[in-house]
């Protein structure tokens, strides 16, 4: 975690590397951690609720910033002062808390998008549910919270056919005035979970409590989407543009999952809106050329393919998948070439370093391969993953170590593939 100064105050913390687990998608795909582009008039015509059943799960925004006991626990235990309630220094205790050397030791997972109460226990979550962790307890503590999204680019991963981009949404925290003997002016902290680096200098954009919410209901949709759980992915789509209509990236999430029920015509229809509140999100492009390929408009997908190529020549994945041709013909240098262009844009991403450090270990240079699959450990936002990756590293030292020994480099075959 990171935390940097706004107005009146600043610093940092060291911290875990975090990032917003939301949906975007390009061909079949979902909308990501972005603020609200426009309004445009909302029609309810554009929910089908006949064509789903009830939702599984609890689908709503009630308990997202509720307090747990254990939660109230740690507030009283660690977080209360013993001057007034209404003072500056609780912003402090609040922030020591909250860093990674503090008190709460977060973690970075990506697996789940988890309310308040859930991160909290977990003491893990992706970034908007650290955020929303944040939030619950500065409102808590009486401190103000605010919420922003950073104009960084998209973080891509692939899911299936789904491939899913990542927004990030930070949170400042402004303290009460302190009161009593002396007087101080409330200052403002942004509290940011990844490291300063990585977002200093960049753009901001205020989002309201609505769209935060919005985003969490998408992000769960996205969730139940990867599990092919429909009918709960549509409820949280649905609750997720009553939030706010002006959220565009719901309304792809739901142009998909109308997608994955082959209701080609609502698909179509709720996609065409999403245009209409992000004329140039080739996400809903993408998608709604594709449904209309299933309804007969190939020329008007034509064009909007042109179009999405015109804006994205080279789309995410673009070099990954050439690298995995290449592979399968077993031309490793070739796939080396191509893997190491997506790591050299999209470093954040666990998957393109492990099958570069497959591509060098397949042309026989260890050290090379150990060092990828080390930053795909590093990289990773999925525990499983980490501890896959982890059992790959060990096997490539060890035939390293080998390889040191006597010449001979002897690797179980496992060590070689990432699944």
């Amino acid at each position: 975690m990171a935390v940097f100064g706004k107005a009146n105050e600043a610093g940092r913390l060291a911290g875990v590397r975090v990032k917003t687990w939301a949906a975007l998608l390009i061909a079949f795909g979902l909308a990501a951690c972005a603020g609200p582009q426009g309004p445009a008039p909302f029609t309810d015509a554009l929910f089908h609720d006949s064509q789903f059943g009830p939702p599984t799960e609890k689908v709503g925004t009630a308990d997202v910033f509720a307090l747990s006991d254990e939660m109230r626990r740690f507030i009283s235990e660690n977080l209360a002062y013993r001057f007034t309630a209404n003072d500056a220094r609780i912003l402090d205790r609040l922030v020591t808390a909250l860093n990674a050397k503090g008190k709460l030791h977060l973690e970075y997972d990506a697996s789940v998008t988890r309310n308040a109460a859930e991160a909290f226990h977990a003491r893990a979550g992706n970034c908007l549910s650290l955020v929303i962790m944040t939030a619950a307890f500065a409102r808590a503590l009486d401190i103000q919270v605010d919420y922003q999204t950073v104009d960084t680019d998209a973080f891509w991963s692939r899911h299936g056919n789904l491939l899913l981009a990542s927004g990030h949404v930070n949170a400042t925290l402004t303290s009460p005035a302190m009161d009593g003997w002396w007087h101080a002016q409330p200052k403002t902290i942004v509290i940011d979970f990844v490291p300063a680096s990585d977002v200093e200098g960049l753009g901001t954009h205020s989002i309201s409590d609505q769209t935060l919410l919005a985003m969490y209901m998408n992000n769960r949709a996205a969730e139940a989407l990867v599990r092919n759980e429909l009918d709960n992915a549509y409820a949280w789509a649905r609750g997720a543009i009553l939030e706010d209509a002006r959220f565009a990236g719901s309304y792809n999430t739901l142009g998909v999952i109308y997608e994955r029920k082959k209701q080609w015509t609502d698909a179509e229809a709720v996609l065409r809106y999403a245009l209409r509140v992000a004329p140039r999100d080739t996400r809903s492009m993408s998608n709604l050329a594709d449904s209309l390929d299933q309804l007969g408009g190939k020329e008007e997908a034509k064009h909007l393919r042109e179009r999405i190529a015109a804006i994205e020549p080279f789309p995410p994945y673009y070099f990954f998948d050439l690298g995995m041709a290449a592979m399968n013909k077993g031309d490793y240098r070739s796939a080396r070439n191509y893997f190491a262009k997506e790591v050299a844009r999209a470093d954040y991403n666990n998957e393109f370093h492990s099958w570069l450090a497959v591509a060098e270990f397949k042309l026989g240079d260890l050290d090379h391969s150990r060092e990828q699959m080390a930053i795909a450990i590093e990289r990773s936002t999925d525990p499983e993953a980490r501890q896959r990756y982890s059992g790959k590293l060990a096997m490539l030292r060890a035939a390293a170590a080998r390889a040191r020994g006597d010449g001979k480099v002897e690797v179980p075959a496992d060590a070689v593939t990432v699944q």
